[in-house]
C-alpha cells in the first residue's frame, strides 16, 4: 500500500508478537550460568579460560538480541523524512528487512522507505538514524 506521511508520522513495524520480553530472556540467561558454573566446578579438566568462553557464548546471545531490539525502536519511532534535504517522503512503504553484522552477531531490522521528490531518490530514514552506510552490512561499531 501507498501513502503519503507527513514528518510527525514514524515508520512502525511491530514484530513483539510472541516474543519473550528482555527480562525473561536475562532470567533463562542467569539460569544457563548458574548450571554452567555447577558444570564448571565438576569439571577438573576445565579452567578459567573455558569458563570464560563458556559464558561469553551464552551471554552472545541475549546482548545480540537487546542491540536488535534497540535498533528496530530506533527505526520505528524514525519520521519518514529525507535524511538529506529534510522534506516529506512520498510513496512510504513499510516492512523493507535490513541485515546486517553488529559486535553481538547479525540483526535484521524492517524499516520504512520512501521516495524524496526533492533530491529525486528512494530514501530509508532509519539506516541515517542507526548510522548504516548504504551499501555496508555493518554496524558503525563494526565499521
Amino acid at each position: 500500500m501507498n501513502t503519503t506521511c507527513c514528518a510527525k508520522e514514524s515508520c512502525r513495524w511491530d514484530n513483539s508478537v510472541g516474543t519473550e520480553s528482555m527480562a525473561v530472556k536475562a532470567a533463562r540467561l542467569a539460569d544457563a550460568l548458574d548450571e554452567g558454573i555447577r558444570v564448571f566446578l565438576g569439571a577438573d579438566e576445565q579452567n578459567l579460560g573455558d569458563l570464560e568462553m563458556q559464558i561469553e557464548r551464552e551471554s552472545r546471545e541475549l546482548l545480540r538480541l537487546a542491540a536488535e531490539k534497540g535498533a528496530q525502536k530506533k527505526a520505528d519511532s524514525t519520521p519518514p523524512v529525507c535524511p538529506e534535504c529534510g522534506k516529506a517522503l512520498s510513496r512510504v512503504t513499510h516492512g523493507h528487512a535490513r541485515s546486517f553484522e553488529c559486535k553481538f552477531g547479525s540483526l535484521t531490522i524492517k524499516r520504512c522507505r520512501g521516495y524524496c521528490t526533492r533530491c529525486r531518490k528512494w530514501r530509508f530514514p532509519a539506516d541515517t538514524a542507526l548510522g548504516l552506510e548504504e551499501t555496508a552490512g555493518y554496524s558503525p561499531r563494526v565499521q
